[in-house]
């Protein structure tokens, strides 16, 4: 249960060096973008979604230090409103050496800035192998080998292409759960920080099959991140502000009316909350512990831990504990 007196001012000096340090540049310095994109998105969030099925085409698996590492490639179910750089979906497994259908599988979705897989195999999928559990990694659209050839580094350059990332991130996450699971595997759990905690609660939330869910310091909404938040500062407003109505460019009410659309709390609740495990810090500066208190009961009063330290410190210093968090969880999926 989440103690509701628990709150604190106090930011992680972590995060602020960190934000500090990371980022350079602005998000959306070309304004919003694809305004029908985003009208089409707003009226179709209640829509029921077949999920398409994909084709993976795999390549080498290589062997190194008890894991296996495989990596693969496949065409976006979201292909249409992606950029030509996007389409293509580089994923990455990485498997204990002797592994089946029967090897309980973690889907790992990248966060803000969470370019390739380096920092996700490092702290998550490797330790995870070792201990017999495997991990699928996706590479989120607009980043690394997705980027667009115009964007800089993983600043995206429009808001709408910000939500055509998490939009397509889940829909690809959505085909990957149903090849794993055609495949035979029944034990998955997902998983993400930040965003890409957010992918997996929609993953999971929109999935007929009992999985796992472990968003770890994950917003309820996007507002707080981009508009209260470290992260409000490196957005270009004056962007956004010129591709507004003249008589109604306030930049800032726009972006919190857009990103209160996709508030978990207008979502129904899951009816089985017994597979959710909510991650938080005490002391993000990304994502306040107002947010993630909010994600909880959005999700229906779902098991909630809390790590003592902020956004940064959850994967430096407690990746252990999440890892221990996501084994638990599996446990819970019955055979």
């Amino acid at each position: 249960m989440i103690n509701n007196a628990i709150s604190s001012k106090r930011k992680s000096l972590i995060d602020l060096a960190y934000c500090k340090a990371t980022n350079t540049n602005k998000f959306f310095n070309h304004g919003i973008g694809d305004k029908p994109y985003l009208d089409w998105l707003s009226s179709r969030i209640d829509d029921e979604i077949p999920v398409k099925e994909v084709e993976i085409h795999w390549g080498k698996k290589r062997r190194f230090s008890n894991i296996e590492i495989t990596d693969g490639l496949f065409e976006s179910p979201a292909e249409e409103f992606l950029p030509n750089e996007s389409k293509k979906v580089f994923i990455r497994k990485i498997m204990p050496l002797r592994n089946d259908a029967s090897t309980p599988i973690v889907m790992q979705f990248a966060g803000t800035g969470d370019v390739g897989f380096s920092r996700r195999s490092f702290f998550l999928a490797n330790p995870l192998a070792r201990r017999g559990i495997g991990s699928i990694l996706l590479e989120n659209p607009f980043y690394g080998k997705r980027k667009p050839i115009n964007q800089t580094s993983f600043y995206i350059n429009n808001v709408s292409d910000l939500f055509k990332l998490a939009h397509a991130a889940v829909e690809e996450g959505r085909s990957l759960l149903k090849h794993f699971w055609d495949s035979g595997h029944r034990k998955i759990a997902l998983t993400g920080m930040s965003m890409g905690g957010q992918t997996s609660i929609f993953t999971g939330l929109y999935s007929p099959y009992p999985v796992a869910i472990i968003p770890c310091v994950t917003p309820h909404s996007p507002e707080p991140v981009f508009m209260d938040e470290v992260l409000s500062d490196s957005i270009n407003w004056t962007a956004i502000s010129r591709d507004l109505p003249k008589n109604d460019n306030n930049a800032e009410l726009y972006m919190r009316n857009l990103f209160s659309k996709f508030d978990m709390r207008n979502f129904p609740a899951p009816m089985d909350t017994n597979l959710i495990h909510i991650v938080a810090g005490k002391y993000d500066a990304y994502v306040p512990l107002h947010s993630a208190q909010l994600l909880s009961k959005a999700l229906g009063g779902s098991k909630f831990t809390l790590f003592n330290g902020g956004h940064i410190a959850s994967v430096l210093f407690y990746s252990s504990k999440l890892r221990n968090i996501i084994i638990d969880t599996l446990k819970l999926i019955q055979d």
